[in-house]
This record gives C-alpha cells, sequence and structure tokens, in this order.
C-alpha cells in the first residue's frame, strides 16, 4: 500500500488491518465449506478496502486544498509586501525568500496531488 519507508497513514493502517483479520477468517473456512460464505467474505473484503482507499483519497484532497488555501495567503501577502519594499533592503530579501519558498512548496504540492490522481 505504502512505499518503503513512507509514513503509513491511519486509513492505510485501517485498511492493513481490516485486510488481516479478513484474510485470518477466510482461512479458518472449513475444508469443503460453501462457497457462498467465501464469497461473502470476500466481498465484505472487497468493500471494506474500497470503502477506506475512498476515505483516505478524501483526506488527501483535503489536506491538499488547506496547503492551497494557506499558500495562497501567503502569496498574497508577500506580493502586498513587495510593493512597499525599498529596492536592496533586508525586507524584500526577506520577501524573495518567502516567494521562493511558496513556489517550491507549490510544486511539491502539484505533484503530490497528480500522484493522488493516478
Amino acid at each position: 500500500m505504502s512505499a518503503p519507508g513512507s509514513v503509513i497513514t491511519e486509513p492505510q493502517r485501517v485498511v492493513a488491518e481490516r485486510l488481516d483479520e479478513l484474510e485470518r477468517a477466510l482461512r479458518r473456512l472449513p475444508e469443503g465449506a460453501e462457497g457462498s460464505e467465501a464469497d461473502q467474505r470476500l466481498h465484505s473484503l472487497r468493500a471494506a478496502v474500497a470503502e477506506l482507499e475512498e476515505a483516505e483519497r478524501e483526506d488527501r484532497h483535503r489536506f491538499g486544498h488547506d496547503l492551497r488555501v494557506a499558500l495562497n495567503a501567503i502569496a498574497g501577502w508577500t506580493h502586498i509586501l513587495r510593493i512597499d519594499a525599498a529596492s536592496g533592503s533586508p525586507a524584500l530579501r526577506a520577501v524573495e525568500v518567502l516567494e521562493r519558498n511558496v513556489r517550491a512548496i507549490t510544486k511539491l504540492l502539484e505533484a503530490h496531488t497528480d500522484a493522488i490522481d493516478r
């Protein structure tokens, strides 16, 4: 579900736990058990995984939206500060650093969002 070394989110953990639980239940079915019981458990597993994956996608999209809102506010105020900053002043250098970092974070956010949408 997640790449090695990446942070496991709460929805991913829940999906993994639910998957393990349902796989154990499938293994406990007696030999020759009715296919319908196994099919029901498998259907339940698939439905739970799909539901939790959708919740994770929604959480990531909401997180991306919240970051964009904050970045837009920072970019807007940085633009206002640039108007008042004198050439060569420390304030102008600070504005340039802020703008550079807003662009860098925006680029990371866009890459992250593109990865989610795949």
